[in-house]
């Protein structure tokens, strides 16, 4: 039996049901309760599912299992300390715009390495990134590896997907139009 833990948001679900391709009938119309119940019958009754993609690496159904009863990692941090990781990457960013200074850089190379794992949060991503630029000039030892949620690299594909999808689909003209009201 499994247990789905209350942290998995509604979208989160149905992103999951998405990823391993659950054969749910609109699965996206459902509340949380009912899709938990549907997925938890789903998962009893088919025990040799297809789990390997690019978001997930699960060996078997009860890593699966697991997963899914432990609490989201998304939600682990509070919101004291969601600001305060925001705030040293803000820090960190305001380091290389203001007072770039040499002597400073490890300093704040351990800080990057110390929040490197929220890459959910788009100043964690900024100020790794722009401390990984030094990397080609040998003033860092070692790039940083950014860790995203499974559920963040999900929505940034289908972002991607979409931006490729629409953007060569819209033209403008600069042609004068003159609308009369009778």
């Amino acid at each position: 039996m499994v247990n789905i833990h209350k942290t998995f948001s509604l979208s989160e679900l149905i992103i999951l049901c998405d990823i391993f391709k659950f054969d749910i009938a609109d699965y996206n119309d459902y509340y949380k309760n009912d899709l938990i119940l549907l997925m938890t019958q789903y998962i009893k009754a088919h025990k040799k599912l297809q789990l390997q993609n690019e978001y997930f690496n699960f060996k078997n159904i009860t890593q699966l299992k697991r997963y899914l009863e432990k609490p989201n990692t998304k939600y682990k941090l509070n919101i004291q300390e969601q600001k305060y990781i925001n705030a040293i990457a803000k820090e960190i960013i305001s380091f290389f715009y203001n007072d770039y200074d040499v002597n400073k850089l490890r300093y704040y190379y351990l800080h990057c390495k110390n929040i490197a794992k929220y890459g959910d949060f788009k100043n964690v991503r900024k100020a790794i990134n722009m401390m990984n630029s030094l990397y080609s000039s040998n003033l860092i030892e070692n790039k940083i590896n950014l860790e995203y949620s499974i559920f963040f690299l999900y929505k940034l594909k289908n972002k991607k997907h979409l931006n490729k999808n629409f953007n060569n689909n819209f033209k403008y003209n600069q042609k004068n139009i003159l609308i009369n009201f009778n």
